[in-house]
C-alpha cells in the first residue's frame, strides 16, 4: 500500500488544511523559529513558504527530524530544502538552502506540455523512444514491465536569481546505465540542468591515483524494461516469515579471499524485515525476490529481468561454487549471494535509521512515511561491461538499481582447500625461478602440508614428506634451492616457502639446480605462520600449487555490494533524497567516501584493531588481502600507511570527453579516511564490535549511528565542512557533545580543522586545510586525558605544523631532554633542555612531512610517542 507524506504547506502566516494536526505542529514550530531567530533574511515574504517532506521520529537523535521543501505558488523550488531537529517542541538544529530573493518569477502555468518538454530530452539524448515511455506523477509507482518517466512542475532558481518554471523529469536512458533527472523550461523548452543519478564506481587501475588523467568508462546497454510478472505462491499465512536458507559468503566475510561460504538459515532481522525476505506484501516468492530486492541475471546487458534461481517450497538456495570456474559455473550461486547481501545490508541500515520514513528501498512500507514500490533491482553478472559496478538512486517511490559486473580473469598459483579454519584461501604466491617453473601448461599439484622438524628445511630426514607439500620457513643456513631439494629427497611433491620477515609481497626465490623436479612457490610470512599454527593445532591443511585461472565476479564481493547499496543510502538520506549529491552542485561530492566507510564497517572481522590496514575490492581487483585494492592507499589511521589530508582534494580531477570534472572516487577516499580514523577513535573509547547490530553501544556501533544521523542533518550539496559539522551536530544531539573534542581532533588531524575552508562549491581547486582544534579541545582530547590518568605523556597538536607541545604528567618537574627520530630510527633533532613548567614549544623547523618518534627523558619520566608532521 502506498504511504503518503504529510503535505503540510506553510503559506505566509497561515496553513492549508491538512489531515495531520501533528504535521501542522511541526511546520508551525519551524515557521515560528524562522520568524523569531531571523535565520533567513528573505527579501520576498512569499519565499518563506514550505511544505513538510519527511517526519522522522529518531530515537538515536533523541528528537524528530523534519525535512521541508521550499515552495512558490504552491510548487516546489528545486533543491531548496531544509532540515530541523525538534526536541520538546523546540528547534535544536536548523539548516536550509532556501532561495532568499528573486528578480522575477515565471507564470505557474506552463506554455509547453510535459510531452513536448520530454521530446527536448529525447532530442538531446538522441533517444526518440523516450517519448513512448508511460508518464506518471513524480512519486507514483512505476508502470509494471515498462521503463517509466516521472514528471512534475517545479521552480528553478537560475544564476540570475530568476524563478523559472520547469518540467522536472526522472527517467532511465535507453541502452544505457544512466538514470537522469532533467529540468526543462516550461515556457521555452530549454534544458536547464541535468543530473545523472547513477553512481558509476569506475573501478580500474589508477582509478584513485592522485595524478590520474584517464577517461571515465560509462558502459552503455539496452533499456530497462522493469520487473516482469511471475507467479508467486500466495497460500501462506501473513506475518510469518517464510523459511529459507542460502549458501553464501556470510557477513562479515568480505569475499572469497577472506573466508569460506556457509549455509545460513533465516538470516533476516525481523525488525527490519518483519515477513522475512521472500514476501512483498502481495506474493510469497520461492525465488530470489521479496520486499527489499529482486535479484536476477542480466548477462545480456538488456536491463530486462532475467533468470532467478528458485529454491523450491523449502526455499533452499544451495548451489555449487568454484573459485576457479568461469562465470557460468557459479551462475546461481552468484545470484544467491547478491540476494543475500542486498537483504543483509538493508536490514543493518534499517537498524541504524534508514527506514520507510527516511526513504529506504522496499516494496511494502510497514510503518507510516515514505513511498513504497521501490525495492532494489539487483542485476547479477551484468553483461553491459566489465570491471565495474553501479547503483542508480532515483527519488523515493522509484526502484533503485544495482548492476554488478564480471572482472577480467587472473591466474592464481596457490590455494588452500581445507580446513575451514584457514581464513585466507587464495594468497598471492610467486613461483620460484628454479625447478619446475609454473605456467598454465604445468599440471597443478595437490597435497596435504607437512612442516619439517627443522622449520627452515636445511635438514629434512628421508621419507618424512612422501606425497606431501612441504611448508618451509625462509632463511637459515641454506638457500631456497637447497630447501626445495631437501624436501624433494624426503618425498615431497611441492614446496611452499614463507618469508621470515614481514613484507608487502611474497619473496622472489632465485637460484638454480637442474636436479629439482618439483614446483616451489613463496608467500608472505603472514600466510605461512597462519597455516603453520593450524597444522600445529592438529588439523590437516590441503593445498594446490599450480597456475589456475579465476574469474572475479563482484556478486561475491560483499564489500563492493555494501558500497553500491551505500550510494542509495547516502543519496536518499541527504536533502530531498535524490539529487543532492551531484558533483555538478558540489565538487566535494563525498558519496564514494560514505560507501567505502559502509563497506569497511560491514566487513569488520572479529578481533580486528586499528593496526589492520584495509583495502577496498581486493578480491575483484585480483589483489592480496593486505593489498591496496582500488585506492591509492589502504585505509588506516597510521600516517605511515595513509597520509592523505583535506588539502589533497585540491586538483583531483579526471578528463572525460574533453571536459575536466572532479574525481569523485579520489575525493571520497579522503572523506572515508577521516571516517575510518573516527571509527578507531570511538573504538578506543567505547570498544570494538564486528557485529554492530548486536553491539550498538560499542564504539563501532556508535560511530556508524553517528554517521547515519549526520546524513539526515547535513544540507543538500554538502562539502567536507558541512559533513564534519553534521557529525558534530549529531553528537551534540545525542550526547550533549560528550565526544566533541575527539571528533574535532580526528578531523583536524587530516586537515579539516577549525579554520579549514571549502571555498566555492563549484571549484575543486580552492580548498584550504587546517590542523587546529577549538581552544577548549586543545588540551581536552581523550589522549591527553588518558595520558594524565595513566601518568603518561602526550603530544599536541598532532599532526603538527610549525611546532608542537608536550603534555607532562603531574609528577614530572624541572627540565627534560627531547630526541626526535625518523621512522627508520635516525636521530634528526635533539634538544637538551625543555622546561616542564613553561610548556616550551618545540619547533619542527628542518623536519619534512612524515612520521617521527619523540623520546623524552627527565626526572620521573622516560617515554616515547609518535608525532606526525604535516606542513
Amino acid at each position: 500500500m502506498k504511504k503518503f507524506r504529510l503535505p503540510i504547506l506553510v503559506v505566509a502566516v497561515s496553513f492549508c488544511m491538512s489531515t495531520s494536526v501533528f504535521g501542522q505542529e511541526h511546520a508551525s514550530i519551524i515557521k515560528n523559529y524562522i520568524e523569531s531567530q531571523k535565520k533567513t533574511e528573505f527579501r520576498k515574504n512569499d519565499l518563506k513558504n514550505f511544505m513538510v517532506d519527511v517526519v522522522d521520529e529518531s530515537p538515536s537523535l533523541k528528537g524528530t527530524v523534519v525535512k521541508f521543501q521550499q515552495t512558490y505558488n504552491g510548487l516546489p523550488i528545486y533543491a531548496s530544502v531544509g532540515t530541523a531537529l525538534l526536541k520538546n517542541n523546540d528547534v535544536t538544529y536548523f539548516q536550509e538552502d532556501f532561495v532568499k530573493d528573486y528578480v522575477s518569477a515565471a507564470s505557474a502555468t506552463p506554455s509547453l506540455t510535459s510531452a513536448v518538454a520530454l521530446s527536448k530530452i529525447a532530442a538531446e539524448l538522441a533517444k526518440p523512444e523516450i517519448t513512448e515511455y508511460p508518464m506518471v506523477g513524480f512519486f507514483d509507482p512505476n508502470v509494471e514491465g515498462k521503463p517509466t518517466v516521472k514528471q512534475r512542475l517545479v521552480y528553478f532558481a537560475d544564476a540570475d536569481n530568476k524563478l523559472v518554471l520547469a518540467h522536472e523529469f526522472t527517467l532511465p536512458e535507453p541502452n544505457s546505465s544512466n538514470y537522469w533527472n532533467y529540468l526543462v523550461d516550461g515556457h521555452t523548452g530549454k534544458i536547464l540542468t541535468k543530473v545523472n543519478m547513477t553512481n558509476f564506481c569506475t573501478f580500474h587501475d589508477d582509478a584513485y591515483d592522485r595524478e590520474y588523467t584517464g577517461g571515465l568508462n560509462f558502459h552503455e546497454h539496452k533499456v530497462m524494461e522493469g520487473p516482469i510478472n511471475r507467479i508467486g505462491n500466495s497460500n501462506f499465512s501473513l506475518r510469518v516469515a517464510d523459511n529459507a536458507s542460502y549458501n553464501v559468503f556470510p557477513f562479515p566475510v568480505e569475499s572469497p579471499l577472506y573466508g569460506s561460504r556457509a549455509l545460513v538459515s533465516n538470516p533476516w532481522d525481523l525488525i527490519a524485515s518483519p515477513d522475512g525476505w521472500h514476501y512483498d506484501g502481495t506474493e510469497h516468492f520461492t525465488y530470489t525476490r521479496g520486499n527489499n530486492v529482486h535479484t536476477y541475471e542480466d548477462t545480456a546487458g538488456t536491463n530486462m529481468v532475467g533468470y532467478s534461481p528458485d529454491g523450491g517450497v523449502a526455499r533452499v538456495f544451495d548451489y555449487p561454487y568454484d573459485y576457479f570456474t568461469d562465470q557460468w559455473g557459479n551462475f546461481e550461486s552468484a545470484i544467491t549471494n547478491l540476494f543475500y547481501a542486498n537483504n543483509r545490508v538493508h536490514d543493518i541500515f534499517y537498524r541504524f535509521g534508514f527506514k520507510e520514513n527516511t526513504r529506504n528501498f522496499q516494496k511494502k512500507n510497514y510503518v507510516t512515511g515514505g513511498y513504497g514500490n521501490d525495492y532494489v533491482l539487483a542485476e547479477a553478472q551484468d553483461g553491459s561491461g566489465t570491471n565495474n559496478a553501479n547503483f542508480s538512486s532515483p527519488q523515493d517511490g522509484t526502484n533503485g538499481r544495482m548492476q554488478m559486473y564480471m572482472w577480467s580473469p587472473t591466474n592464481r598459483t596457490l590455494s588452500f582447500n581445507s580446513p575451514s579454519s584457514v581464513k585466507y584461501k587464495y594468497p598471492i604466491a610467486t613461483s620460484a625461478l628454479y625447478g619446475v617453473i609454473l605456467n598454465p601448461s604445468v599440471a597443478p599439484v595437490n597435497g596435504d602440508l607437512v612442516i619439517p622438524a627443522q622449520e627452515d628445511g636445511c635438514s629434512i630426514p628421508a621419507g618424512t614428506m612422501t606425497d606431501k607439500i612441504a611448508l618451509i620457513r625462509k632463511g637459515g643456513a641454506c638457500t631456497p634451492p637447497q630447501k626445495t631439494k631437501n624436501a624433494q629427497l624426503a618425498g615431497a611433491k611441492g614446496v611452499i616457502i614463507y618469508d621470515d620477515v614481514e613484507a608487502t609481497g611474497s619473496p622472489v626465490l632465485i637460484g638454480s639446480d637442474a636436479t629439482i623436479t618439483i614446483p616451489t612457490v613463496s608467500v608472505r610470512k603472514f600466510y605461512g605462520e597462519h597455516v603453520k599454527a593450524i597444522i600445529n593445532g592438529g588439523e590437516t591443511v590441503n593445498a594446490t600449487i599450480g597456475i589456475r585461472q579465476t574469474h572475479p565476479d563482484s556478486d561475491f564481493d560483499n564489500g563492493v555490494i555494501a558500497h553500491e547499496y551505500g550510494h542509495g543510502v547516502s543519496n536518499r538520506m541527504t536533502g530531498q533524497g535524490y539529487s543532492c549529491l551531484s558533483v555538478s552542485n558540489s565538487n566535494e561530492q563525498m558519496g564514494e567516501g560514505w560507501s567505502d566507510f559502509f563497506a569497511l564497517m560491514f566487513t569488520n572481522k572479529p578481533g580486528d584493531d586499528a593496526s589492520v590496514a584495509r583495502g577496498i575490492a581486493n578480491y575483484v581487483n585480483k589483489d592480496d588481502i593486505s593489498g591496496v585494492g582500488i585506492r591509492p592507499a589502504r585505509y588506516s589511521p597510521d600516517f605511515a600507511v595513509n597520509d592523505y589530508t583535506y588539502g589533497d582534494t585540491n586538483g583531483l580531477v579526471v578528463y572525460s570527453n574533453g571536459q575536466t570534472i572532479p574525481h569523485q572516487h579520489s575525493i571520497g577516499f579522503i572523506w572515508a579516511s577521516m571516517l575510518w580514523d573516527l571509527h578507531w577513535n570511538y573504538v578506543d573509547k567505547y570498544g570494538y564490535a564486528s557485529d554492530v547490530v548486536a553491539n550498538p553501544t560499542s564504539g563501532s556501533g556508535r560511530v556508524l549511528q553517528l554517521v547515519m544521523d549526520a546524513l539526515k542533518l547535513q544540507p543538500c550539496s554538502p562539502t567536507f565542512i558541512n559533513g564534519r559539522d553534521a557529525i558534530l551536530a549529531a553528537d551534540q544531539a545525542t550526547t550533549g557533545g560528550a565526544d566533541k573534542c575527539m571528533i574535532w581532533r580526528t578531523f583536524a588531524r587530516r586537515g579539516l580543522g577549525v579554520n579549514a575552508s571549502a571555498g566555492s562549491k563549484t571549484s575543486i581547486n580552492d580548498q584550504i586545510e587546517d590542523f587546529t582544534v577549538p581552544t577548549e579541545c586543545a588540551l581536552a582530547t581523550e589522549e591527553v586525558n588518558v595520558a594524565a590518568a595513566t601518568n603518561a605523556m602526550s603530544l599536541y597538536p598532532n599532526p603538527a605544523k610549525d611546532e608542537f607541545f608536550i603534555h607532562f604528567p603531574s609528577k614530572v618537574a624541572g627540565v627534560v631532554s627531547v630526541e626526535i627520530t625518523d621512522a627508520s630510527g635516525k636521530l634528526v633533532k635533539s634538544i637538551e633542555k625543555v622546561s616542564v613548567a613553561n610548556k616550551d614549544a618545540i619547533s619542527t623547523a628542518g623536519l619534512t612531512n612524515g612520521v617521527y618518534f619523540v623520546k623524552v627523558k627527565g626526572l620521573g619520566l622516560e617515554a616515547a610517542s609518535k608525532l606526525v608532521i604535516k606542513k
